[in-house]
């Protein structure tokens, strides 16, 4: 009976939705923070009936490369989607919460309500604007998309253009918190859909679907930071030929320095920041362009 109920409920997504949701379809996002990066992959492991609605049940699981030789699988538990022809809502707190939807138009607005706040100041509905629509061919498919703008008041949202079957294609499935709290996100950018055939869509955003970076191209990307440790200052180069935002997060991830940064002098590609004023501990830092470099060093 649920294998029959699983294939109706197929058939019934594949005739509503430019792409239906079987079993063993994946996503895979981004990940980083200041000390590693990965991926998160999402995969469709089955349905089940919650009240009058079938939804699909989402194993989501974390890869990351921290630093030499460490590899880690975090399991991120599981979501509940439920498709409804052009409208996508998620199950939060057992109660049915609109996710997305492609009836949308532009100027209307979209509120990606969470489920609870890391901290009362970061409290909120996550309201965006639909600043466009249009179309997409997806192997061989038309398929809907809306872009959307979180407002200036939202600490959750989602952002980017949201393609049908697929989601959002241009940030993470679900809302993140962007003004609220280093590295409280789960996921990153999209990298690609696909199931048991192949790829069905990629962003080109990683060479591959679940890409982590090798022990030796994390090593390029290594700041080599001196003196380490020290007590005033730290000094490190990077290629002159760009512009870097620069970030100093302490060992609970919390930004202490942010560009533009107050005591920093530039000669050819040699960066000088001054630290004293930091509180003596362990701190990271990271340069992002182009390329993204990061590195460790200790205040004494």
């Amino acid at each position: 009976m649920k294998k029959l109920m699983l294939l109706t409920f197929i058939f019934f997504l594949f005739m509503n939705s430019g792409f239906s949701q079987p079993i063993g379809n994946t996503w895979y996002y981004s990940y980083s923070n200041v000390a590693s990066n990965g991926f998160v992959k999402f995969e469709i492991t089955g349905d089940t009936l919650i009240g009058l609605d079938t939804y699909i049940v989402i194993e989501k699981m974390r890869k990351v490369y921290a630093w030499p030789g460490f590899y880690d699988s975090t399991s991120l538990g599981q979501e509940y989607l439920c498709w409804e022809n052009d409208t996508v809502y998620r199950l939060i707190n057992e109660q049915k919460t609109l996710l997305f939807t492609f009836n949308s138009n532009i100027g209307d607005t979209i509120s990606f309500r969470i489920a609870e706040s890391l901290s009362p100041s970061c409290d909120s509905i996550g309201l965006a604007v639909v600043d466009s629509v249009g179309t997409i061919s997806v192997q061989g498919q038309t398929l809907k998309w809306i872009s959307v703008t979180p407002l200036l008041t939202a600490e959750v949202a989602i952002s980017g253009k949201i393609v049908e079957g697929i989601g959002p294609v241009e940030s993470y499935f679900f809302p993140e918190y962007y003004l609220c709290i280093a590295d409280a996100n789960e996921g990153g950018f999209f990298r690609c859909i696909s199931d048991s055939t192949g790829v069905l869509f990629n962003s080109g955003v990683a060479p591959s679907c679940d890409y982590l970076t090798s022990i030796n191209d994390i090593q390029k990307l290594n700041l080599q930071i001196y003196p380490n440790p020290t007590t005033t200052q730290i000094n490190f180069t990077l290629p002159d030929n760009e512009d870097y935002e620069i970030t100093i997060y302490n060992a609970l991830s919390s930004i202490v320095i942010l560009s533009p940064v107050e005591g920093r002098t530039i000669d050819n590609g040699q960066y000088t920041i001054n630290i004293s004023h930091l509180p003596p501990g362990i701190y990271f830092i990271e340069a992002r362009g182009e390329k993204v470099f990061r590195g460790k060093f200790v205040k004494e």
